[in-house]
């Protein structure tokens, strides 16, 4: 009996404090907001995505850092992570193809971030950026690195996210205002620094760089071509076109770099300095290769 009227007291003072909350105005929260998740290939991307995305969005990036685009498989988890994402952000590099892409077809949407984008091809019959013949050379997926194609995926991301979660439509377009504000002011930087070197060269070990070059003015000498080393013959001539040129430097990407790296540059009389084209940190990696690029014309 004295349990039971403990009970009912305990009831009957839970029931007044709801009521004196709800006289006092205290609003009921409501379900929590909820969060667009959304996937990307690379962390350049990712970079770009969070930047016009903000709090709205949670991003998941496949590849990890160190990890190379070229022989990059993903994880059962990753995989499983993009299928629970409404967008993934696709870009063209290596490992998006097999069974797991396949997979994806039809379970979310796939944004191609070259849509729009005015493409190169990678340089396929020698080690020669001026080549003409590029009848069976892949797409350059290396997009990313041309702050004036970054204008453009940054506008298809904007619109993709407002298609997906209309709710936040309007606090996409004003981040995306800031976004095509930096980047442009980067585009005219970058214009105004590599001014002075306009059809000058610089050489690659990996030749991701070919779109930064086009942009502005420059020539990029591959050593490396569609992932094979240069043969002995290719070598000797990489040196003598280096040598004429007045090339002391490869920019070599810490994904790749390696004895063959090294090897290539001690034969060419060259030093080695590490770029990273898939740092997460767009417009800071973009200002550090304009200088360093800059820089190499003068040693």
């Amino acid at each position: 009996m004295r349990t039971d009227y403990r009970l009912s007291v305990r009831l009957l003072g839970l029931l007044l404090v709801i009521s004196i909350g709800h006289a006092c105005g205290v609003a009921d929260p409501g379900p929590a907001p909820s969060i667009l998740t959304v996937a990307t290939s690379i962390a350049p991307h990712t970079w770009l995505v969070e930047r016009i995305a903000g709090d709205q969005v949670v991003v998941h990036t496949l590849l990890r850092p160190g990890e190379s685009p070229t022989t990059h498989q993903p994880s059962d988890a990753q995989v499983s992570r993009v299928l629970s994402s409404r967008v993934f952000f696709r870009c063209g590099v290596p490992f998006e193809s097999g069974a797991w892409f396949r997979a994806l077809e039809g379970k979310l949407r796939i944004v191609d971030l070259r849509d729009g984008v005015a493409t190169r091809t990678m340089e396929a019959h020698g080690h020669d950026s001026e080549s003409t013949d590029h009848s069976v050379a892949a797409v350059d997926p290396h997009t990313w690195l041309s702050p004036r194609r970054l204008i453009i995926q940054a506008t298809l991301v904007a619109e993709t996210l407002q298609q997906t979660d209309p709710d936040h439509a309007s606090d996409y377009a004003t981040r995306l205002t800031g976004v095509l504000a930096e980047l442009a002011e980067l585009d005219g930087w970058i214009g105004r620094t590599l001014a002075p070197y306009q059809g000058r060269a610089f050489v690659v070990f990996h030749p991701s760089w070919g779109y930064f070059a086009d942009d502005y003015g420059l020539r990029q000498i591959a050593v490396e071509i569609e992932g094979k080393e240069p043969s002995d013959a290719e070598l000797t001539r990489l040196q003598e076109r280096t040598r004429v040129l007045d090339l002391s430097v490869v920019f070599v990407q810490p994904q790749i770099a390696g004895q063959s790296a090294r090897a290539a540059a001690g034969a060419m009389g060259a030093r080695l300095e590490t770029h990273d084209p898939l740092a997460p940190d767009l417009v800071t990696n973009l200002r550090h290769a304009t200088n360093s690029i800059a820089g190499s014309f003068h040693d």
